[in-house]
């Protein structure tokens, strides 16, 4: 330690032992992190594994989504002979562009924690205007997104999930 008046020594200790706290609880996160991206990775492993439904040239808009995960969507789609569109729901694109996505979808699946409330909101007025699927989720997981795909596929976008 330098050296400082005995008289502030304790604060000194007392910021030390806070510091070694928060350090500590960004580790818990770190390791909580590590393990939603393992779980994340073990899932697309065996949604991409199962026989894929042919969804027969549908063209899939994912509105939200976790950027590390847009990929994974991206090849589900695609493996299943789908097409995929994506728009981050206003979160960095321009919310203005959500309506020419809308429009050349032939089902819409919104990731809802995902995305900007004005987003939500847009997305479910033009989906019922316009009679589009719509099937809210509301986790961003591969799994919740490959149900979906899946019962597209199938011909049923019912999964068990919120739907307009």
């Amino acid at each position: 330690m330098t050296n400082l008046p005995a008289t502030k020594q304790p604060i000194r200790a007392l910021f030390a032992s806070d510091i070694d706290r928060r350090i500590e609880e960004v580790i818990k996160v770190d390791q909580n992190d590590e393990e939603i991206v393992r779980q994340e990775q073990a899932d697309v492993h065996t949604v991409l594994d199962e026989p894929p439904p042919n969804l027969a040239g549908k063209r899939i808009l994912c509105v939200g989504a976790r950027s590390g995960s847009v990929d994974a969507y991206r090849k589900m789609v695609e493996q299943r002979g789908g097409s995929f569109l994506h728009h981050d729901g206003g979160l960095e694109e321009n919310l203005n562009r959500i309506d020419a996505a809308l429009a050349a979808a032939d089902l819409v699946v919104c990731q809802a924690g995902c995305i900007s409330h004005n987003a939500y909101w847009r997305v479910k007025e033009q989906c019922k205007r316009s009679g589009k699927p719509c099937v809210f989720v509301r986790g961003a997981g591969v799994t919740s997104f490959g149900r979906v795909v899946g019962a597209a596929g199938a011909g049923n976008e019912e999964s068990g999930v919120d739907r307009l």
